[in-house]
């Protein structure tokens, strides 16, 4: 379309372009383009929409696909980002109640380095099983990610700090019974922080991390005298 200059041109379109492509010398040609009505979608309408219902249905599963940690099935990071906004108001509803925990497993290395990758991966979903099924347990609502290794966060909108120590309890009884056979190799530091009304949800999760590593070297430093004492 070539327009003189400055001539404004104002388009409104209300149909919907289903673009069909070949693939010719490496070149995407465009093959067939259809036209519906997207106030009258209907399964029956003729080929090629059909065609454009499973490419929908493919995008869909491609996008879940994607928010989804692989090994876990718990969100992932991109799920954070994706629904940054819902999440971040949620948390932020209704302050000082609102948690966001912060975990890292104890342990991972050393069952990774003893035992192969494949007891590694095991233990990753152990964990993450132990802590859904702990905050549905404990939690009033919760929000379980998979931040990425063996760190995971929990957000829990409704819930206050009351719910810290039963939550741990009910996450270290869960791990216990999935990895029975690891017992004294594997623990977990937790952080976590209540929502005051003026932070984002990444500042609250930044915080969170940083009290978990606190919680780490208290559990490193405790382990060290445990294994002193043990040797004299």
């Amino acid at each position: 379309m070539k327009t003189r200059p400055g001539e404004k041109i104002f388009i409104f379109v209300k149909q919907r372009f289903t673009f069909f492509f070949i693939n010719k010398n490496g070149i995407p040609m465009v093959h067939h383009v259809h036209i519906s009505d997207p106030d009258n979608i209907s399964t029956d309408e003729a080929f090629p929409f059909r065609v454009g219902l499973e490419l929908r249905k493919l995008i869909d599963k491609m996008k879940e696909s994607a928010l989804n940690d692989a090994m876990t099935g718990l969100h992932n990071r991109a799920f954070l980002e994706e629904y940054y906004d819902e999440l971040n108001a949620e948390i932020n509803a209704a302050p000082p109640r609102g948690l966001v925990l912060y975990f890292d497993l104890n342990g991972f290395k050393k069952v990774n380095d003893s035992y192969g990758h494949a007891a590694g991966d095991s233990l990753i979903r152990a964990f993450a099983t132990s802590l859904k099924k702990a905050a549905e347990k404990v939690l009033v609502k919760s929000e379980v990610l998979r931040a990425g290794g063996d760190e995971f966060i929990i957000f829990a909108p409704r819930d206050d700090r009351s719910v810290v120590r039963p939550l741990s309890k009910a996450i270290a009884k869960q791990l216990k019974q999935r990895t029975y056979h690891l017992e004294g190799l594997v623990s977990f530091a937790i952080g976590w922080v209540n929502p005051d009304g003026t932070k984002t949800i990444k500042e609250l999760i930044a915080i969170a991390d940083r009290r978990m590593y606190q919680c780490k070297s208290r559990l490193k430093k405790i382990q060290a005298r445990k294994e002193e004492q043990a040797k004299s």
